[in-house]
């Protein structure tokens, strides 16, 4: 009877084996079906209805950007409408009065004789010179001369240091004074904004804002709906800061304008 109880009790090795191999495809019957079983992707469920779908594992949501397009501001230099223009700055017809917009942008660094006409940019760089014609643009950086020209910046006029010009003969909207600007304007100055950054002595009639930036004097009289000094400005001048339905004008024939010698202000 031991014997017996020996003989089923001693198992040896392959028998083992065989019956782990067993075991383990029974287990594997028995389980319920999945995606490495069966081959296909297991099914997400469905959301009930005002509840939002489950996002997959391993995905994380994002929020989606929109970058809008930029806008300029483009004034019609036929009848002086001023409009926006979203996207890229490109030839267009004025909504008011029809006439085509020529756009483009122009660097004048010599004697140039050719009138300019464009919704763009012109730079008159220093050695540049306007002889006998004008130059009507968007926007005008003047850093030559054009004392025998004329100049209508429909949006903005920025003045370098070494800028020669004839006041009467500038047309403006905005108009900035850059670092190092060191003039005396015989004639009233009539826009809508003015920027200073430089020195300036000026009889200034502005519609909008005046700013002073740190390191600009502003000499004369000031008639502006704002003001602002920064901190590191300077003013020396009349002031007169109040909305008005109308400016006075006039009609002065100017002078050139050219910086003072050597950064020292003049007298008149």
């Amino acid at each position: 009877m031991a014997d017996r109880d020996n003989q089923f009790s001693e198992i040896d090795g392959f028998a083992s084996v065989l019956a782990v191999r067993h075991a383990s495809r029974k287990t594997t019957r028995d389980a319920a079906p999945n995606a490495s079983t069966t081959g296909k992707p297991p099914q997400q469920s469905i959301p009930t209805q005002g509840q939002p779908a489950e996002a997959p594992k391993g995905v994380t949501g994002r929020i989606a950007r929109t970058i809008l397009p930029e806008r300029y501001e483009v004034a019609c230099y036929e009848c002086d409408y001023a409009f926006f223009m979203t996207g890229r700055l490109h030839e267009t017809l004025c909504p008011k009065c029809r006439a085509h917009l020529m756009t483009g942008d122009y660097v004048i660094d010599k004697e140039w004789f050719q009138p300019v006409r464009t919704i763009g940019a012109v730079e008159i760089a220093q050695g540049g010179v306007l002889r006998g014609t004008d130059v009507v643009a968007g926007d005008v950086l003047l850093s030559g001369s054009s004392e025998f020209g004329g100049i209508t910046a429909v949006r903005r006029l920025e003045l370098m240091p070494t800028a020669r010009f004839n006041i009467s003969k500038l047309k403006v909207k905005d108009l900035i004074i850059r670092p190092g600007c060191d003039f005396i304007l015989s004639q009233p100055v009539n826009c809508r904004n003015v920027e200073i950054e430089g020195r300036l002595n000026a009889i200034i009639f502005a519609e909008g804002w005046v700013v002073i930036r740190a390191g600009g004097v502003l000499q004369g009289e000031i008639d502006c709906a704002h003001l602002v000094v920064e901190e590191g400005g300077g003013l020396e001048a009349q002031v007169c800061a109040e909305t008005r339905s109308s400016k006075p004008r006039s009609s002065a024939a100017g002078k050139s304008a050219v910086p003072y010698p050597h950064g020292t202000p003049g007298r008149n």
